[in-house]
């Protein structure tokens, strides 16, 4: 089992997979200024908190949770998960590839029941409370899931593979009832938007990235960019370039030994007092002080895994 997901910059997300095996469980945790930031990717996710007090937001909600609850992503859904009230907040997240149901024998009942969320002509539901009968019968499959994947047995591949057909069967019995909460969705233009709004960060975080130089790139009213920007990430596009360049800076801190006082010019901040306050926001310490606490015994930086 893995100890966190990896993400690549902001908005992409890269998965270390254990094996070949279509399904990666990882045992996560947020605290105050360490959350899980906002995401998307082309797999389904299941997060299941098991303790603590979070905020999720998925897609165009947010969702407070303390205790037990289940919550599921669709495909390219825009999602973070950070702590409430200073908490921790402990979940796992079952993170796997559509082709875990699309391998199932194209029958009436797949292309009835399965096809139209792979599609994505339905949505998950988001949330399903714990003190709903429906959470109790998704937890018995989660954490048989868990189990297999962890231990490895025999065939563990057909247990978890069944388990997921299993919760999707369970939530396609509910799916009438939640449809009209669920009418808000990722579109195929909004995910070419967000992609090319990545790359575009990704290819230009060093330099003076304004709003009109963002819409004039991706030929659009930035009006109209900054309304959906932020109805699908629940942020404002200053917001998320700032927490990109960040990414890079820490990236820079605790991977090299280039001075601090660089890091700022070359993370695409050109003010020192402002990348320290836009750094302590979003990671909870200072620049000086993450390099320090990377360094190993003979004074060295240490590295990490941290994915270009």
């Amino acid at each position: 089992m893995h100890n966190a997901i990896y993400q690549k910059g902001y908005l992409q997300t890269s998965y270390a997979r254990e094996t070949a095996f279509p399904l990666s469980l990882y045992n996560c945790a947020v605290r105050e200024g360490h959350p899980l930031h906002p995401h998307y990717h082309d797999n389904f996710e299941i997060i299941y908190v098991k303790e603590g007090k979070v905020n999720i937001r998925i897609g165009n909600d947010t969702y407070y949770s303390e205790g037990e609850n289940i919550f599921f992503v669709n495909m390219f859904q825009v999602h973070y998960v950070e702590s409430a009230d200073g908490h921790v907040g402990k979940f796992y997240a079952i993170v796997f590839d559509k082709k875990m149901l699309d391998s199932i024998n194209m029958n009436d009942y797949y292309i009835t029941y399965i096809q139209p969320f792979l599609a994505g002509e339905k949505r998950l539901l988001s949330r399903v409370p714990s003190n709903s009968q429906l959470f109790h019968k998704l937890a018995e499959s989660l954490d048989l899931i868990m189990y297999e994947y962890s231990t490895k047995g025999k065939a563990y591949e057909v247990y978890i593979k069944t388990e997921i057909e299993r919760i999707f069967a369970t939530m396609v019995r509910y799916s009438d009832h939640f449809d009209s909460e669920e009418k808000h969705t990722f579109s195929s233009v909004n995910k070419k938007m967000m992609d090319d709004m990545w790359s575009y960060i990704q290819n230009n975080y060093q330099h003076d990235i304004s709003l009109d130089d963002m819409a004039q790139a991706l030929n659009m009213n930035k009006h109209y960019f900054c309304r959906v920007i932020k109805k699908l990430t629940g942020k404002p596009f200053t917001q998320l370039l700032n927490i990109h360049r960040v990414y890079q800076a820490e990236r820079l801190l605790t991977e090299t030994d280039i001075p601090v006082s660089h890091i700022s010019d070359m993370s695409g901040f050109s003010n020192q007092s402002y990348f320290n306050r836009m750094y302590l926001k979003y990671t909870g310490n200072t620049p000086t002080a993450t390099r320090k606490s990377m360094k190993n015994m003979d004074g060295e930086p240490s590295t990490r895994i941290l994915n270009n």
